[in-house]
């Protein structure tokens, strides 16, 4: 009653009143708004570096898991040097290179191109010094999502050239 009183004399009244304060809380939504898409945008960003962490992590492990697991290491040079593997051996080794590989997949599905393109001179390299990982490409090729295998064996495995032939728009 006073606040109304004093505002009886001024030349504000209650719709003015009502208008400003309409005004200032529309810029409020509107402020909260704008913050509320900067945080997404942070939080896209750090789940973008998370991804590229994992993918490079895992990629890293292509390394460290024959250096830690010395049957599979041998099991990999007896496959690199042409000789004859048990069964066994070659279970462990072709699991291994699945393994790698579903990891690529993963990496051209969910990575921007440029990001993904700085694994696949090893790819190259590995599929032409070892037998069995060409026979994983080549016999586990329903698993992978047609249009990845369609580019790896176009860019990666019928190139003679890698880096001259690929085609960055794939």
């Amino acid at each position: 009653m006073f606040i109304y009183k004093q505002l009886e004399g001024n030349t504000m009244d209650v719709g003015t009143i009502n208008q400003w304060a309409s005004l200032i809380a529309n810029l409020g939504v509107l402020i909260g708004i704008i913050f509320l898409a900067m945080e997404l945008r942070q939080n896209t960003k750090n789940l973008a570096a998370q991804a590229r962490a994992t993918y490079f992590s895992s990629l890293a492990d292509t390394f460290r898991i024959p250096a830690e697991n010395i049957s599979l290491t041998e099991a990999m040079a007896k496959d690199q040097s042409g000789k004859e593997l048990t069964q066994a051996e070659r279970w462990q080794v072709m699991a291994f290179w699945t393994r790698v590989q579903t990891t690529v997949e993963w990496g051209y599905k969910e990575l921007p191109r440029s990001e993904f393109l700085h694994s696949l001179p090893f790819q190259k390299i590995t599929y032409d010094m070892m037998p069995l990982y060409r026979a994983s490409w080549q016999e586990r090729e329903s698993l992978f999502d047609p249009t990845f295998y369609g580019f790896m064996m176009k860019n990666v495995f019928d190139k003679g050239d890698l880096e001259n032939n690929l085609d960055k728009n794939d």
